[in-house]
């Protein structure tokens, strides 16, 4: 998905320490975007994926930031309670419909 400005959301399924599931959306920037934008903007993402959150799970939303030469990117990482592929599965639901309005 692609917001217009020339930034590229992706929802996927990462594998963090000991293997554990971890659903994310990475957005990537091209590399004349302000770095302030960018921030602001995911900044935005991972304060709706937490109001996206039912009240019920116990998942903790964190934000990591690289550069590469040619991209600013950030990951918006859902850190799941129990880490079950279901827990995983509904998380990945939930940043779907997060990226889906961008």
């Amino acid at each position: 998905m692609s917001d217009g400005d020339g930034v590229v959301f992706e929802v996927s399924m990462g594998k963090g320490r000991y293997a554990c599931l971890r659903p994310q959306i990475t957005a990537r920037f091209p590399a004349e975007a302000r770095l302030r934008v960018a921030r602001a903007t995911v900044l935005r993402l991972a304060a709706e994926v937490e109001l996206a959150t039912p009240e019920h799970e116990s998942w903790c939303v964190s934000i990591e930031e690289a550069r590469d030469p040619d991209r600013l990117w950030y990951r918006v990482v859902i850190e799941t309670g129990d880490g079950t592929p279901a827990e995983a599965a509904r998380a990945i639901t939930v940043l779907e419909r997060v990226a889906v309005r961008r």
